[in-house]
């Protein structure tokens, strides 16, 4: 799929991983719908990226609102090729301690917004049969970390979709890939300590693998940085008790120990307001 033919959605988009790929995908020649919940960020955001790129609302809870999107990017900018599902949200604390409007967001953001994109991109990709679908999810989903509980919950169900419904389309032209990144520097992992040896990963890192797969015409599982993957396989094959210790020596439990709370407090703060 060249850049220069392609249509792609975004969800969001005004911030982030979400900005980052759609900045990357106009700058290669893709006209992009920048879809976000907050509607007037979407579109500055947008006008910032110039004539290939459109901004529009969406609330990826709502299934009218992600259909709403769609159609409205279709007029806009033509038929999509592809779809990155990219909205999530990343509540912290003791799992305990967790209230019900937090967890409930979580899981509508993450997962259920998910299914319902991916449904709904599907019907018009299979029609047509070509499309892509890249499904964000997150190092989270494959190796669970203390303090984002519901998070990680939610990751492991966007894989295990993922990998679901790509045998559904087998033959189909349609093709579904996951990203799986670390700690990315975003507002959404701010405060959060980094763990022993492992790297800053920037939103434009994340971004282009995105729109490397958006030009494939395979279901692939990224892993960022890739280094990533042998630590994922790793990990399922080494013994729990031998797992447990590793994971104390790398202080998979600094959430809940070292969160600067301050630093998150805006991005809380926002969450609290959805």
């Amino acid at each position: 799929m060249r850049p220069e033919k392609s249509i792609v959605a975004i969800t969001g988009a005004a911030r982030g991983i979400g900005r980052a790929t759609a900045e990357r995908l106009a700058r290669k020649g893709a006209m992009v719908a920048v879809g976000d919940i907050d509607g007037e960020l979407a579109e500055r955001v947008a006008s910032t990226i110039g004539p290939m790129a459109v901004g529009i609302q969406v609330d990826v809870r709502d299934r009218q609102s992600i259909l709403t999107f769609f159609e409205e990017a279709e007029k806009r900018i033509g038929l999509l090729t592809g779809f990155v599902n990219n909205a999530g949200i990343m509540p912290l604390g003791p799992f305990v301690s967790m209230d019900d409007v937090s967890t409930k967001a979580t899981i509508d953001v993450n997962l259920i917004g998910v299914i319902y994109g991916m449904q709904i991109a599907l019907e018009k990709f299979i029609e047509r049969r070509q499309g892509k679908i890249v499904n964000v999810a997150s190092m989270g989903g494959r190796v669970a970390l203390p303090g984002a509980a519901v998070y990680t919950g939610t990751k492991f169900a966007v894989i295990g979709l993922t990998e679901a419904v790509r045998s559904e389309l087998r033959g189909s032209g349609v093709n579904v890939s996951l990203i799986l990144p670390t700690l990315v520097d975003t507002e959404l992992g701010s405060g959060v300590p980094k763990g022993k040896g492992f790297m800053s990963i920037k939103p434009e890192d994340v971004a282009r693998r995105i729109c490397d797969v958006l030009e494939l015409q395979k279901d692939l599982d990224v892993y960022i940085p890739s280094w990533m993957k042998a630590v994922d396989i790793g990990s399922r094959l080494t013994p729990s008790r031998f797992m447990r210790s590793i994971r104390k020596i790398l202080d998979d439990d600094r959430v809940l120990t070292d969160l600067d709370i301050n630093k998150r407090s805006s991005y809380d703060e926002r969450l609290r307001k959805l």
